[in-house]
């Protein structure tokens, strides 16, 4: 539903155009789904922590990551974040704030050490690309 959503919302050319029209084909079953979905009454759920790593290590190639807290302080800045405050239990993360942060760190963290296991970064004083 998110891809959807993103989708609808680059609809158009904003550097030339004031309004857009995006059109949705689907079959009747899904249709009130789909007005459930553009009508804001139907919730939307990240689906960034099952593909992380990826994510992580575009940003890291592009250098806008470029150290673990930094890494902690994208993470912070997506919609997965936004929607972990929301809805922590939909993610398996404990609601205290503490432990939410910790719960984070440690998935941050994992994918990091992955991406070094893999010696495709190292972390030392930052990320250095292999």
């Amino acid at each position: 539903e998110s891809q959807i959503l993103q989708m609808i919302g680059r609809a158009g050319r904003p550097q030339f155009d004031t309004t857009a029209t995006a059109v949705i084909m689907t079959r009747h079953s899904t249709k009130i789904k789909y007005e459930a979905l553009l009508g804001g009454t139907q919730l939307i759920e990240s689906s960034l922590h099952r593909n992380l790593i990826e994510h992580l290590n575009a940003e890291i190639v592009l250098h806008t990551i470029t150290d673990v807290s930094i890494a902690l302080e994208w993470l912070k800045s997506t919609f997965l974040f936004i929607r972990i405050k929301q809805n922590p239990r939909h993610y398996g993360i404990p609601e205290d704030q503490v432990k939410m942060e910790e719960k984070l760190q440690e998935l941050c963290l994992k994918d990091l050490n992955l991406l070094e296991a893999n010696s495709l970064i190292k972390m030392e004083d930052g990320f250095i690309l292999n």
